[in-house]
C-alpha cells in the first residue's frame, strides 16, 4: 500500500518540480535579485530578533536570581 502511494506521489511531484524550476528561470533578473535580497534581509531580521530574545532572557534570569523580579 505505502509503496504504491509513494510511487504515485513521486509521479505527481516530479512534473511539479520541473514546472516550478521553469517558472523561476523565466523571472526577470530584477525580480530574482529582489527575492534574494529579501531573503538576506529576513535572515538578518531573524538573527536580530533571536539575539534580542536571548539578551532579554539573560537579563531576566539575572534579575530573578538577584530577587528583584519574581
Amino acid at each position: 500500500m505505502f509503496k504504491s502511494f509513494f510511487s504515485r506521489a513521486a509521479a505527481v511531484a516530479a512534473p511539479l518540480v520541473l514546472l516550478i524550476g521553469e517558472a523561476h528561470a523565466s523571472l526577470p533578473t530584477g525580480v530574482t535579485d529582489a527575492v534574494t535580497a529579501g531573503g538576506v534581509d529576513g535572515a538578518s531580521l531573524m538573527g536580530a530578533l533571536a539575539s534580542t530574545g536571548a539578551g532579554l532572557y539573560i537579563v531576566w534570569k539575572i534579575l530573578k536570581k538577584a530577587g528583584i523580579m519574581l
